[in-house]
């Protein structure tokens, strides 16, 4: 664990970008789910996900970072409300000291089945966007977010 530690110290990481998946709604069985997010619409941005001690907030700096990038690029997004779940997000987030951290989310069904399905024009539009961050990253006062 120390030399890990070691190796995260030594890289000095700027930015991490975190993609991940998401509950989608739109099917019978989600009818009772407060959020919204739908396949085929875009990637989310969502302010929060996790619960308790373990998730990871997303500041409203990092969220308007990501808006920004989604415009400049075209790239179609939805804002969403996650709850329950944890992410890798927080595991960057705190790793370092603290590392500013953006979280793209893709809307899927059927989780942790053979069957899980998401739309292909989603992934498009976490590609376009991972590239939009990666080749236009935020200026250092953008990410004084911590």
């Amino acid at each position: 664990m120390q030399h890990d530690r070691a190796m995260i110290d030594a890289l000095r990481t700027d930015l991490a970008i975190v993609v991940d998946t998401f509950p989608a709604t739109g099917t019978p069985d989600t009818r009772h789910m407060a959020y919204s997010a739908r396949i085929g619409r875009g990637v989310l941005i969502t302010p929060a996900s996790g619960s308790g001690s373990a998730g990871f907030l997303l500041p409203r700096a990092a969220r308007d970072v990501m808006i920004r990038a989604a415009e400049r690029a075209g790239v179609p997004y939805q804002l969403a409300i996650a709850h329950g779940g944890v992410t890798d997000a927080a595991a960057a987030h705190l790793a370092a000291g603290g590392i500013p951290t953006l979280e793209i989310k893709l809307p899927r069904r059927y989780s942790h089945s053979p069957v899980e399905m998401l739309d292909l024009s989603d992934l498009a539009a976490a590609l376009l966007l991972v590239e939009e961050l990666v080749l236009h990253p935020p200026a250092k006062d953008e990410l004084s977010f911590l």
